[in-house]
């Protein structure tokens, strides 16, 4: 009788964790600047089945991680023009190349 409720605890703080990275990366896609980045999820190998109680929750959080992937297109190609830009801005001023010394020793 106590295996279903450790089954159901150890999936619930697992959907926790995967749940807390889904809300960083949200946070992060929506705003770049302030947000900290997830902390890396690995999946527990020995949970068993999902609690039928927890279905519902697992495809809540599944759905996000959807939306997120449907946003990380348009944030890469986001990222890469700024990248191009930002190449051109520092190569437009900057036409010395390499290290510069200065004699300090007069």
């Amino acid at each position: 009788m106590t295996e279903p409720q450790t089954s159901w605890s150890s999936w619930s703080a697992a959907l926790d964790g995967l749940e807390a990275t889904v809300i960083v990366t949200e946070e992060l896609l929506r705003d770049r600047q302030s947000a900290a980045e997830p902390e890396p999820w690995e999946p527990p190998t020995d949970l068993g089945a999902l609690p039928p109680e927890l279905l519902e929750r697992a495809r809540s959080i599944a759905q996000r991680q959807r939306a997120i992937l449907g946003q990380l297109p348009s944030v890469v190609e986001t990222a890469q023009r700024q990248r191009d830009l930002t190449r051109r801005i520092t190569g437009a001023t900057n036409t010395r190349h390499g290290s510069v010394y200065i004699d300090t020793t007069a």
